[in-house]
């Protein structure tokens, strides 16, 4: 994996943990995803608006594992660009 690819990991990671915190995998600090896929796509006919996607399985060690997926407006490209960027300047906050 790259280090984007961590990223992408990490990020989608706190994402599940931010909208899941009570489940065990939201709280198991050995939680992991695996499987991260991303698509661009359209929102409605007429609007022509972007619309990301990312799907991954988050799993632990302790058996438990779950299908998690993010969808928001925007392009794949500027995410992960964001992402790219908070890799050279770690300080950097993304949300």
């Amino acid at each position: 994996m790259t280090e984007l690819d961590n990223k992408v990991a990490d990020w989608l990671l706190g994402k599940y943990r931010a909208e899941y915190p009570q489940d065990h995998l939201g709280t198991c600090p050995e939680a992991t995803t695996k499987n991260a896929e991303g698509w661009d796509g359209q929102y409605g006919c007429e609007t022509g608006c972007e619309y990301l996607r990312l799907e991954c399985t988050v799993t632990c060690p302790h058996g438990q594992s779950a299908e998690y997926d993010y969808g928001d407006f925007g392009s794949l490209d500027l995410l992960l660009d964001d992402l790219t960027r908070s890799i050279d300047d770690p300080g950097r906050l993304f949300k």
